[in-house]
């Protein structure tokens, strides 16, 4: 049996737990489509039961298929849909039958960042909830308080460890697209600092250390810019939540990394914009982007040519 049919068992597994703990029937890619006018990744579980909407997900996916950074994403754009019709309450489901602690996977601590940042942010009054499903019984997980000094033990910058990583291979589409917005920058703002392939840090609960890194990065007379570089049809949607992660770290930061750097002209310094630099956006970015507009952060898209 090879991943995808055991992919597909798993999946097959996890909606029937739901439907009998939650008495709701899973949608199906065709009442999906009803909705938000277009399919969702077979990865996701969709239930609407009552006031509250449910997004579910099995580790195993969230670990090897590129899901990994839409869990929310996809739930804000179907809970903004579904809002006038009665849902008020949100709430994302794990199944975890794994031996491995979940608190210590790196996408896990983004995905709580990522909420709890947007539940500070957020002025509207409906709850976001997050719980585990093991063995058919659900534990919920507290949404930790946002504090930008509470998160030093999951962001910090450190000049020492983080060598910045090479640009990516010349035959690589993102990577021309990338130099190519460098160079327009430059060209209309010489002033500016651009980097690419900034380098980030995730310091883990247990300590581990976990890199990412952000496309570019302009450190602008007026403004700082996070440009998420995308190529090609953009089927997916996490450049969302990972630019929002990236947004995160970068105020955090900011005073080490405009040391560090020696940025000493800092006083103009307005504030941290976000962009998706594509030739395309995918077709639910502006619902996207709108939702997490309305929880208090805003990106917004730039069409490029290749």
């Amino acid at each position: 049996m090879n991943s995808r049919e055991l992919a597909k068992i798993r999946r097959a597994k996890l909606d029937r737990e739901l439907s009998h703990l939650f008495s709701c029937n899973p949608l199906s890619q065709r009442d999906v489509r009803k909705i938000i006018g277009q399919k969702a990744p077979s990865a996701f579980t969709f239930i609407r039961c009552q006031q509250e909407f449910i997004v579910a997900v099995d580790e195993n996916d969230r670990k090897d298929s590129k899901v990994k950074y839409e869990l929310d994403v996809w739930g804000f754009v179907f809970f903004f849909e579904l809002m006038a019709s009665g849902i008020k309450n949100l709430h994302f489901i794990i199944n975890t039958s794994q031996n491995t602690d979940i608190r210590n996977e790196k996408w896990f601590v983004l995905f709580l960042r990522r909420i709890s940042y947007l539940k500070n942010q957020s002025k509207n009054e409906f709850s976001h909830k997050i719980s585990l499903l093991n063995h058919s019984k659900l534990s919920a997980i507290a949404i930790p308080a946002w504090s930008l000094e509470n998160n030093k033990e999951y962001l910090a910058y450190l000049p020492e460890d983080l060598p910045e990583r090479n640009p990516k291979s010349d035959r690589n589409r993102e990577h021309v697209l990338q130099w190519k917005i460098m160079e327009n920058i430059k060209r209309d703002s010489p002033k500016s600092l651009v980097i690419p392939e900034f380098p980030c840090q995730v310091i883990l609960p247990n300590g581990d250390k976990k890199k990412l890194s952000i496309d570019l990065i302009d450190f602008g007379p007026k403004e700082i810019r996070i440009i998420e570089v995308k190529h090609g049809d953009n089927k997916d949607l996490d450049a969302v939540p990972q630019t929002l992660d990236y947004f995160i770290f970068i105020n955090k930061t900011l005073n080490q990394i405009l040391k560090s750097r020696m940025i000493l002209d800092t006083g103009s310094l307005k504030s941290v914009h976000c962009y998706l630099a594509a030739p395309m956006a995918h077709p639910l970015f502006e619902k996207a982007a709108k939702a997490y507009s309305i929880l208090g952060f805003k990106i917004e898209f730039i069409e490029v040519e290749e």
